[in-house]
């Protein structure tokens, strides 16, 4: 017995086991610190084009539900808003409104540039996508004649597309 004890005690060091166990926990531990420090600034331009996605679904979903106005999105420069018109008075009657949850009538996003071809996006009642709408509506409605892109680029050089579909205004 004393034999057999001094036996075990003398070993020392780890199994192989154990080291390959210990190696195994170390890098999932410097994966998931690498992963989540490289994609922030990603995470947020995916972020802020869920938003603006959501918010022209909002615009068309107003106007989807309005017998006499025109909904749509106001793009400048880095921001954007949602805004409404009389139909019977759509060029010069406009009115700009806070999305729901929003602290006031312009959306801006931080570090992200925005690439839009036409500057404002209206739908009208039927849901259906126009090119500046308001400013034509006395004259002839433009309907959208091609799919529409929105692009969004971070300053690491990340970029997101949303697309709203001629015809049905599906974004996506």
């Amino acid at each position: 017995m004393k034999k057999m004890l001094r036996h075990v005690t003398g070993r020392g060091g780890f199994t192989m086991l154990e080291i390959i166990s210990a190696l195994v926990i170390i890098a999932i531990i410097a994966a998931v610190a690498v992963s989540r420090t490289s994609s922030i600034s990603q995470s947020k331009l995916r972020a802020d084009a869920e938003t603006l996605k959501v918010h022209l679904r909002y615009a068309q979903l107003r106007a989807l539900n309005s017998t006499e106005r025109i909904w749509g999105i106001d793009f400048s420069s880095g921001s954007y808003r949602l805004f409404y018109s009389i139909e019977s008075d759509a060029a010069a009657n406009v009115h700009y409104v806070a999305f729901p949850g929003g602290d006031g009538s312009t959306v801006t996003l931080q570090n992200t540039t925005m690439t839009f071809d036409d500057v404002d996006l209206s739908f009208d009642t039927w849901g259906k996508p126009y090119q500046n709408l308001r400013a034509n509506f006395d004259a002839s409605p433009i309907p959208q004649a091609a799919d529409r892109t929105i692009s969004l680029a971070d300053t690491s050089g990340n970029t997101q597309t949303i697309s709203i579909i001629k015809n049905t205004g599906y974004v996506r």
